[in-house]
């Protein structure tokens, strides 16, 4: 290693000296062997990441179909009643319609209490794909499972630019330590 400054490090040698030099570029940006390394953006949950080759940047996709991997941790499904999780980032003048949801559920310690799993757009609370995707008794259930959501029948009315958040809307679940993975498929409609 090879030390400019016995304060900072601005360059690493690994290997031979011509090899394989690790470089600050700019803050939070390294190259090695002068290319510039590429991070991931921040990003949001069902958004493409795109990259010009030095810098990536997350966006809405642009149109057609998408499918989101979500998965929610035993806190996540413990604390949704009170902070719904956000599965889908709003966008602006647009509104999302979700196709599909498979669920995969594991079990870990039996979840007690608790109410039906619920996809809702954010702050309205408006239930926008399926009645209840898994009851309570389904994730009470000290067994693993999958389970697939049919959409609703007809439509609520909708705002543009709201999130698409999961929960469990009837009652908070008091002990438990199962995970839950969500499978979504959606797409952004502008509406006429």
């Amino acid at each position: 290693m090879k030390i400019d400054n016995p304060n900072f490090i601005n360059t690493i040698e690994l290997g031979h000296a011509t090899d394989t030099t690790i470089s600050r570029v700019s803050a939070g940006v390294i190259s090695v062997e002068g290319a510039t390394v590429i991070t991931t953006a921040p990003s949001t949950s069902g958004n493409v990441l795109t990259s010009n080759g030095t810098i990536w940047t997350s966006a809405a996709p642009a149109g057609g179909l998408t499918t989101v991997e979500v998965s929610l941790t035993s806190s996540n499904i413990m604390n949704m009643f009170a902070t719904p999780v956000t599965v889908i980032a709003g966008t602006a003048g647009k509104v999302i319609d979700i196709i599909s949801v498979t669920l995969s559920f594991t079990a870990g310690t039996q979840y007690t209490g608790g109410g039906n799993v619920r996809l809702v757009e954010e702050t309205s609370g408006v239930v926008i794909f399926g009645t209840v995707m898994m009851t309570a008794v389904d994730i009470n259930s000290a067994a693993s499972s999958i389970k697939s959501s049919a959409p609703l029948a007809g439509s609520a009315a909708r705002v543009t630019g709201k999130a698409a958040q999961i929960t469990n809307q009837t009652g908070a679940f008091v002990t438990g330590t199962g995970t839950l993975k969500l499978y979504i498929t959606y797409q952004l409609v502008t509406p006429t």
